[in-house]
């Protein structure tokens, strides 16, 4: 009977953890008090057992950018707010821990429920800001101009474009897995995500969907048809930049001028030659480093309180080359893992983390924590992978 228990409790925990990932779209309010109900309920499950050398491992190697920020944080100046930082990256310590209590017990059908969550989720969210932008159309005139993504959608456009991405990818391997009755549902809600992407407009989401559906083209199909669908894929991205307006001024935006994130990765790399590449500014004072550099080079009021917009280079700038080695061997580690297991759509959560690495800081922000927090326990710590 008790075991009966355990196993609804896990099931209620692993639902949490995913209403706790696709809430943080909607309120961080809302996916913090998700978490800690999960986290509470964790504790109901709670055996010696499980805490094995090869969970704490991957415990460890899935929290390393708390460690990171937390050994960062020690030498701050600016403590109260490295302090700010670390509590927000709590999560990346928290949930590894829920996963490792309440994933043993899960079952490929808790997958399927798991990813049904996210999928309506995220839906919402999209579906919202599609109906939010046509009102916005009818009374400004303006049709999804990237200028007012903002006021449109309720999170930052280019993180609800990776939400996507991996949504998109996961149901290409979930088809199958869903029963008949709720495919037409599952292909309606993915619609409502292509097109809601389109308007999201966002060039470093495009390049990664396009490089995670050629990947899946080459490891489906013989090399001539990945060729082919690879070719039928570019003239339908072509299209799409000639038919929709949002990503057709996203590539005018490119000839206009440079991006901005020029200034701020080439104020990044000084600040990492002053430290002779090996040393480090402390992740609570790197910004007002950041802010005067930004000041000399005249884009004071225009870049001031940007962060890095690379997370390889953020954790560079602040733990040094030695962090940024321990980071880049802990994403390795997971990849060899994934690719190990079989679990494949780890392996493209772990490539579209990696991409979307390249251009923002994807632990300055809620969404970006959970995203990585949330995914990776699961994939680690339940058993096998729904993909299967």
């Amino acid at each position: 009977m008790m075991m009966i228990n355990k196993k609804k409790i896990s099931l209620v925990v692993f639902l949490l953890l995913s209403l706790s990932l696709s809430s943080v779209l909607f309120s961080f309010f809302i996916s913090s008090l998700t978490l800690f109900f999960s986290l509470a309920l964790s504790f109901f499950l709670f055996e010696k057992r499980k805490f094995s050398k090869k969970n704490i491992k991957f415990f460890l190697i899935i929290s390393v950018p708390f460690w990171l920020t937390l050994v960062s944080l020690v030498f701050s100046y600016d403590v109260e707010n490295a302090i700010s930082i670390l509590v927000k990256r709590l999560p990346i310590f928290l949930v590894p821990f829920i996963g490792i209590l309440a994933c043993e017990n899960i079952q490929k059908k808790d997958f399927i429920s798991f990813f049904w969550v996210l999928l309506i989720g995220f839906s919402l969210v999209n579906f919202y800001g599609l109906v939010k932008g046509f009102v916005f159309y009818l009374e400004k005139d303006s049709f999804f101009d990237s200028k007012n993504l903002f006021y449109i959608y309720p999170t930052q456009h280019v993180y609800l474009a990776t939400y996507n991405i991996f949504v998109l990818v996961s149901s290409i391997f979930l088809y199958s897995k869903i029963k008949t009755q709720f495919k037409t549902i599952f292909i309606v809600l993915n619609c409502v995500l292509i097109l809601s992407f389109i308007f999201l407009s966002s060039k470093m989401a495009l390049i990664t969907l396009i490089i995670c559906l050629v990947l899946i083209f080459f490891s489906k199909f013989n090399t001539r048809n990945a060729v082919l669908y690879s070719i039928i894929l570019f003239f339908l991205v072509l299209l799409m930049f000639i038919i929709f307006e949002p990503f057709l001024d996203r590539i005018k935006s490119l000839v206009s001028g440079p991006d901005p994130r020029v200034t701020i990765w080439d104020c990044v790399l000084e600040k990492i030659r002053i430290n002779n590449y090996l040393n480090f500014i402390p992740i609570g004072d790197y910004q007002k480093h950041l802010d005067y550099c930004y000041y000399q080079k005249e884009f004071k009021f225009y870049l001031d309180g940007y962060n890095t917009h690379n997370q390889f280079l953020e954790i560079w700038l602040t733990n040094g080359l030695l962090g940024l080695i321990v980071y880049m061997s802990s994403l390795f580690s997971l990849f060899k893992y994934s690719i190990k297991a079989k679990k494949k759509i780890m392996s493209y959560f772990l490539i579209i983390t990696i991409l979307f690495s390249i251009t923002e800081t994807i632990f300055q922000r809620q969404y970006g924590i959970m995203f990585y927090s949330v995914l990776l326990t699961v994939f680690v710590f339940s058993p096998f992978e729904f993909s299967e």
